[in-house]
């Protein structure tokens, strides 16, 4: 997360929440989200599209499952299906209140 252009950090699932510091804000501010896809979609695109990523110095790629083995035998994602990913709900800004006894 980017807030008024200053990294805050980077946050890896499955909870996706932050507190910011008070400190870091502003009366006036701006966020910046920014999303990466999975692995398994990259690859499953990476295959359909002919991407070169298997560059390997002494091992080649087999596959464990039938499913996933090319004509060659080896590893392919040709057959899967995107999984969901990015933004698939609303986000909340929830500001918190600071009980001070």
């Amino acid at each position: 997360m980017i807030l008024n252009g200053e990294e805050i950090a980077t946050l890896l699932g499955p909870s996706y929440s932050l507190e910011v510091p008070q400190e870091k804000l502003k009366k006036q501010n701006t966020i910046e989200i920014r999303i990466s896809n999975g692995m398994a979609n990259r690859l499953e695109w990476m295959d359909k599209t002919n991407q070169n990523y298997k560059i390997f110095y002494n091992i080649n790629m087999p596959a464990h499952d039938a499913e996933n083995r090319g004509p060659d035998g080896l590893f392919t994602s040709k057959n899967w299906e995107p999984k969901p990913s990015g933004l698939l709900g609303q986000i909340k800004l929830i500001p918190l209140k600071i009980f001070n006894p």
